[in-house]
């Protein structure tokens, strides 16, 4: 059986040259987990490949997605692309009327 830490990590004195690094490199802290980035580039939505902004347009609302269509081609062609824009609309509803809009969908096509 293995035993519990139940002391707090602690961290090394910050020097000043730990605390001049500390404030020059970007980072974040998700779920305890922390997130340093390496390089000094900053990053913008726009530098994301077309993959990871779909998973990102499913979580998003459909005035979200009509803004982003906004900041630039990039952007409007991968919104294009992806129909984000219909799947919002889609998702606004709730289940029951999202399979009413496939039935009426299936019947009228099919």
């Amino acid at each position: 059986m293995h035993a519990i830490n139940n002391n707090p990590r602690t961290e090394p004195p910050l020097t000043r040259a730990r605390a001049r690094a500390l404030s020059l490199t970007p980072t974040g802290n998700n779920a305890g987990r922390s997130i340093t980035t390496t390089d000094k580039k900053k990053y913008s939505l726009q530098d994301l490949p077309s993959d990871t902004l779909s998973m990102i347009f499913c979580k998003l609302k459909l005035r979200d997605i009509r803004s982003l269509q906004k900041v630039c081609t990039r952007l409007r062609d991968v919104v294009k692309q992806n129909n984000a824009l219909a799947k919002a609309w889609y998702r606004q509803f709730s289940l029951p009327h999202q399979d009413q809009l496939r039935m009426t969908r299936q019947q009228h096509h099919g």
